[in-house]
């Protein structure tokens, strides 16, 4: 959602434990049927901060989200949302 940030379901993560050992993965993707997308570190990012999270019912709405800050910026290689 921003240079560093990432938007994800608040279940996924739900504390600064869970983000220390959590691992986002860019381009995760099939080339071809039974061949995946060649990766490298470049496309894996860390998370270093929960910055928001919900999860549970606020005004009798389901709430389930979590942002994270990675551990660099995705730009310019990946664009935001």
């Amino acid at each position: 959602i921003d240079d560093d940030l990432v938007l994800t379901a608040g279940h996924c993560i739900t504390s600064a434990a869970d983000c220390a050992k959590t691992r986002f993965v860019f381009r995760y993707q099939n080339r071809a049927a039974n061949t995946l997308e060649s990766l490298t570190s470049e496309d894996v990012f860390g998370c270093t901060a929960l910055v928001a999270h919900k999860l549970g019912t606020y005004a009798g709405k389901q709430l389930d989200y979590a942002g994270v800050r990675r551990d660099r910026k995705a730009t310019p290689r990946f664009v935001p949302a």
